[in-house]
């Protein structure tokens, strides 16, 4: 957990999943292809990864959370820019 206070430029998203679920492409001409572990795909695009007590909270700025969010669209997993 990254204990650092948070930039007020920074994009927040929540998502009730566990961070080693692996992100697999259900687009159709691409399905099946493995993004990789929820956490290491975070780390590839320099999103930080926070563990609430509902959910995971996850916050860069919006370029790098914009690829991030894509990848969780694309492996159907659900998120919120609210806190669940």
């Amino acid at each position: 957990m990254d204990m650092k206070r948070p930039s007020p430029n920074n994009v927040f998203v929540y998502c009730r999943v566990n961070p080693n679920k692996l992100l697999v492409d259900h687009r159709p001409r691409k399905y099946g292809l493995v993004f990789g572990r929820i956490v290491d795909v975070a780390r590839q695009y320099g999103v930080k990864m926070e563990e609430l007590p509902t959910c995971l909270r996850f916050y860069a700025p919006k370029s790098r959370m914009q690829m991030f969010v894509e990848k969780l669209h694309f492996s159907l997993v659900p998120y919120s820019q609210r806190p669940l």
